[in-house]
């Protein structure tokens, strides 16, 4: 397909992703959205279609994960009644729905590997899909329930975290979006499923440090995005030295995990 056929494709798309969206039709926005990323071999996504795609998953992952919230309240009062029946039907049933959050997060990381990171020209954008693998890894390793396969789900965030901060440092601004959402996640990561505080903190702090430095350089449309991930950064590392601080205090040897937040 010639370059400018591709073009045309893409608009045509996007009009009909944009509606989709605006219909909550997020199922027909992701088809939408995985069209044009199957054409990135011929040119590199732009920021509105990469955004886009990021939000067809979102809110078609976000719609089934409300919908399990639901099931789940259903089940329990199920349980709490004593109609068992009516228990495993909605036990089932949210076990589907589980299925396709999972194939969900399957077919973006897909689109990742083959589409995406390969023709990714742009560094921040390469940082953006590298980061967005390991956010979905993270959302599989998340749900997994047999060790083997989180521990390899895990093992797969580390690597795409890891390729992101190699060429976010070497090519970001450290004030720059994209470079502080990663060291936030990468920094949850840490703390929440790897269990490393020092690491997360250690994380937290040095990407804190290194944006404050130089957000006298950063282009000021994109500051207020650079600014909410560094004050969340900050919350964190705040929170985290804080209940490090309170059980030492106790004695403690361990420090409970707590209210995390993550872009």
């Amino acid at each position: 397909m010639a370059a400018n056929e591709v073009v045309k494709l893409r608009e045509e798309v996007l009009r009909v992703a944009e509606a989709a969206m605006r219909a909550e039709h997020y199922d027909e926005m992701v088809e939408a959205m995985e069209k044009i990323a199957n054409t990135a071999v011929v040119g590199e996504l732009t920021a509105k279609e990469s955004n886009m795609l990021f939000q067809a998953f979102m809110y078609a992952i976000g719609s089934r994960e409300a919908c399990i919230r639901v099931i789940s309240l259903i089940e329990r009062k199920a349980w709490e009644s004593g109609r068992k029946d009516h228990q495993h039907v909605m036990a089932r049933y949210k076990e589907r729905i589980r299925s396709e959050t999972h194939a969900l997060s399957e077919r973006i990381i897909m689109l990742l590997d083959e589409y995406l990171i390969p023709n990714a020209r742009n560094a921040e954008s390469r940082v953006l899909y590298l980061k967005m693998k390991g956010d979905y890894h993270w959302r599989l390793a998340d749900t997994e329930k047999k060790m083997p396969e989180r521990g390899r789900q895990m093992e797969l965030v580390l690597q795409a975290y890891k390729s992101a901060q190699v060429i976010a440092f070497q090519k970001l601004p450290p004030s720059n979006a994209i470079r502080l959402q990663l060291a936030l996640n990468f920094s949850v990561f840490y703390h929440d499923m790897m269990g490393s505080f020092n690491t997360a903190c250690s994380t937290a702090k040095e990407a804190i440090e290194a944006a404050k430095t130089d957000v006298g350089k950063q282009v000021k449309g994109n500051y207020p995005e650079s600014k909410v991930s560094l004050d969340l950064l900050v919350r964190n590392y705040t929170c985290w030295m804080e209940m490090m601080h309170f059980e030492l205090a106790k004695g403690r040897q361990s420090v409970p995990l707590s209210p995390i937040i993550r872009k």
